[in-house]
């Protein structure tokens, strides 16, 4: 980008007062911006010619913007939001010396404004000062007050990816989405950081991700385009196709796109020429001795049958484990692809999934967490014919969010010499238990303990018991309306301190058990406080964690 484009561009995104990295990169989309607060300052003089000096930025006009910006510095020398206008407006300038100075003294004046530190990080990070930003980045993260800390990270991860440090930037991406899982640049900047890896299930579960939030602009068609081509989904590669094509037909994406189709065919061209060569080879070849063919597949006639068969049970054995291992260390470092890889395309999902939502959900689960740790230990491996083989073994599961413990069996079958997973299922009940009233007693004591949760919900709730209340929430509770959790958490602790009273009281409670650590749960609340309140029938879903029963969807 030259410099004369760059200057516009900034301006453009000036009176937005954007947090976003400025770079030819982009997929067109702005992290949440910052907003000048009139509440911090009384002075109108100041405020005003701010924003007008915001406005002459906007149309280019970069004199009276400095001039109006020098008129609200003059009215109140003391408002930081208008040293930080002004060092994105030397930024912008190429004076980087006055864009520094004025980006120090607004922060001088406040500190804890994330607005000014999240500009200042960026540009330390144009300047390749990539340490300091990064500190920068991190210190409006941690400002308490701050209500999108997960804009500052989604900025250190988008400084460090632009500088070639694309692991440090992916641990910044995942914790931005932890906090808010709608944050549109972190997911496609995962997307393409996976699909850049080579993990094309992994990428195209993080532009789905994108997809439910935003709409698709060139870029990220032509993305969706390359990672369904790489996983031989065609349908939905032509559906990607047609968007672009319909939707930006002047794009450099769709030109690109016309000049890789143009290579792909010669490439086609190419290897039916080889391929041609390479019969006509072997038609030459069939002239070899047959007498020496003969003798050389006959040699094997005395090598003794059991002893083959043993060592090729043995073999076959040390490549199942060698499989299991590679399924659970794929698992344990969240390798999407490398998980996936481990499943037959004949496996059958249970509760009657298609293998695609299944593969959906699966990659979903797999990238939530902050860390996965599978082991397993008893591995029995029992050999059924040549190509069969049944496993079990007792696997324990932890993460940062949930751990559990089963008996699990899978059914292994050799496929192209590799051993794929055809079958998978849980042991829920030892030989020697009664399956009936084991399941009626669990199920009963389940219910149980939902009532006690949801009794413990309701009790925090009417006593305004802050803590007590949003201890009844899982950690993968995702609230309504886009909020990101922590968001959430603060409006309800705000609507729970605020009335002088509150009471809640339930009625017709319905529990219906959705397997064993998941419930619905149906009721008719009545809310009453001193200045509100209403009736309405409302649905829990609640999630068995670590042995406690946790919300984790409200309706």
């Amino acid at each position: 980008m030259d410099k004369s484009k760059k200057i516009t561009f900034l301006f453009m995104m000036i009176p937005f007062m954007l947090t976003a990295c400025m770079n030819d990169d982009m997929y067109n989309e702005n992290i949440r911006p910052s907003e000048i607060r009139e509440s911090q300052t009384t002075n109108e003089v100041a405020l005003t010619n701010l924003n007008l000096g915001i406005a002459y930025l906007k149309e280019g006009d970069y004199n009276k913007a400095l001039e109006k910006i020098k008129r609200s510095l003059s009215a109140d020398p003391n408002y930081g939001p208008t040293y930080n206008v002004l060092g994105l407006l030397y930024q912008g300038l190429g004076d980087y010396n006055k864009a520094e100075k004025n980006f120090k003294k607004a922060i001088s004046i406040n500190n804890l404004d994330s607005s000014s530190l999240n500009n200042y990080g960026n540009f330390l990070c144009t300047q390749n000062r990539l340490d300091e930003a990064e500190k920068v980045f991190l210190k409006a993260a941690k400002n308490p007050l701050y209500e999108s800390p997960e804009t500052a990270l989604t900025n250190a991860g988008q400084c460090l990816y632009q500088n070639g440090q694309i692991e440090n930037s992916k641990e910044y991406f995942r914790e931005a989405l932890q906090l808010n899982p709608t944050i549109t640049q972190a997911l496609i900047k995962m997307s393409e950081i996976n699909f850049n890896e080579k993990e094309y299930l992994s990428a195209r579960a993080y532009l789905q991700r994108y997809e439910e939030i935003a709409p698709h602009n060139a870029k990220t068609l032509l993305l969706g385009i390359k990672i369904e081509n790489n996983l031989g989904d065609q349908d939905a590669a032509s559906s990607y196709d047609l968007l672009l094509k319909n939707s930006f037909p002047d794009s450099d994406e769709v030109a690109s796109l016309k000049n890789t189709s143009t290579v792909k065919k010669k490439e086609v061209v190419e290897k039916n020429n080889l391929e041609n060569k390479d019969l006509i080879t072997k038609k030459t070849n069939l002239n070899v001795n047959p007498k020496r063919t003969e003798s050389t597949d006959t040699s094997s006639d005395n090598v003794n049958p059991k002893r083959t068969e043993s060592t090729d049970t043995s073999s076959d054995k040390d490549a199942i484990q060698i499989s299991i291992n590679k399924w659970i260390n794929a698992w344990s470092s969240q390798d999407v692809d490398g998980y996936l890889a481990s499943y037959a395309d004949e496996f059958i999902p249970s509760k009657g999934l298609s293998k695609k939502k299944w593969e959906r959900e699966r990659a979903n689960r797999l990238l939530a967490p902050g860390y996965i740790k599978v082991t397993l230990s008893g591995l029995k491996i029992d050999m059924r014919g040549e190509n069969y083989a049944k496993v079990s073994f007792m696997q324990k599961y932890q993460s940062d969010t949930y751990k559990d413990r089963m008996k699990k069996e899978l059914l292994l079958q050799k496929i192209n010499e590799v051993w794929l997973i055809v079958q998978e299922q849980k042991e829920l009940y030892s030989k020697n238990v009664n399956p009936k009233r084991t399941e009626s007693t669990d199920t009963s004591s389940d219910k149980d303990a939902i009532q006690i949760s949801i009794n413990k919900w309701i009790n925090a709730w009417s006593s305004q018991d802050v803590d007590g209340y949003l201890a009844s929430y899982a950690d993968e509770f995702i609230p309504s309306k886009g909020l990101s959790k922590k968001k959430w958490e603060r409006e309800r602790a705000n609507r729970l301190l605020a009335p002088g009273y509150i009471k809640v009281t339930l009625s017709g409670l319905k529990i219906d058990m959705r397997g064993e650590n998941y419930a619905k749960v149906s009721f008719m609340q009545k809310y009453q406080s001193d200045t509100y309140k209403d009736r309405m029938k409302k649905e829990l879903l609640l999630q068995k964690i670590n042995e406690v029963w946790l919300i984790i969807k409200e309706n």
